[in-house]
């Protein structure tokens, strides 16, 4: 009952997640599985979130996952640890059926590593009239981690690093990384990217936003019109990866 909770708190209460993984990693988690089994490897039942993105569904209790399985399942238990090792690659949703919440694969791959996870982006409401800008001289690192951070997400097809004027503090600039991918992904690049500047341990003086446009005709525009703050696409080679700043 502590787990459960603390994932409800957790969901209230952002600063809640580290004792709540914390606990998470060292408890006994209970999946399904297909009533057939065959072979030596455990097959895990997966399904698509509201958001459409396929996970492993994963339970804190018994009789949780024996309610979401209605008996069309088997039960398997598993240590949280070996869950995760095993499973490294998928999403997880922990109790899709109350208070619950996402991991992605970033994410599981920096619990198990002892790191933390920081703090999740915010969604705020652009500008309509909002003027963007190829980026002034951006660090190498800075590039280096957003296609690091793109790169195992198959849907982010292209990223663009521009600047804009920041309204919060006046005669700066913030950068906005504009990615051309498929919407069930979204919340996926945001964190991942947010996770990957936390654990950097650097600043990189501006903010970083991000922001989404959708694969097709606005896509091939900003191809067109943008190449020269393009510094990510998935169909270079990495051998012949070049862009404005340099090798990308």
């Amino acid at each position: 009952m502590e787990l459960d909770q603390l994932i409800e708190e957790a969901v209230a209460d952002g600063s809640k997640e580290a004792a709540l993984f914390h606990l998470l990693l060292d408890a006994t988690l209970y999946v399904h599985a297909p009533k057939k089994h065959t072979g030596a490897r455990l097959s895990l039942v997966q399904f698509k979130t509201p958001q459409g993105v396929m996970a492993i569904p994963v339970f804190t209790d018994l009789k949780k996952a024996e309610f979401a399985g209605r008996g069309n399942v088997r039960i398997v238990p598993l240590h949280a640890r070996q869950l995760f090792s095993a499973s490294l690659g998928a999403n997880i949703v922990i109790n899709p059926n109350d208070a619950w919440c996402i991991l992605y694969p970033e994410e599981i791959r920096a619990l198990l590593e002892g790191k933390t996870l920081g703090r999740k982006p915010e969604d705020i409401e652009a500008k309509e009239d909002l003027q963007l800008r190829p980026a002034q001289t951006p660090s190498a690192e800075l590039i280096k981690l957003i296609e690091e951070s793109l790169a195992p997400i198959e849907t982010a097809q292209d990223a663009w690093l521009t600047e804009a004027d920041d309204d919060e503090r006046p005669s700066s600039t913030r950068y906005v990384l504009v990615v051309a991918a498929e919407r069930p992904s979204y919340e996926r690049i945001a964190r991942s990217l947010t996770l990957a500047i936390s654990n950097s341990g650097r600043s990189f003086e501006k903010t970083v936003d991000i922001t989404f446009i959708e694969p097709g005709e606005l896509q091939q525009a900003w191809l067109e019109d943008n190449s020269s703050c393009l510094i990510y696409r998935r169909l270079w080679l990495k051998a012949s990866r070049t862009g404005v700043y340099g090798n990308a």
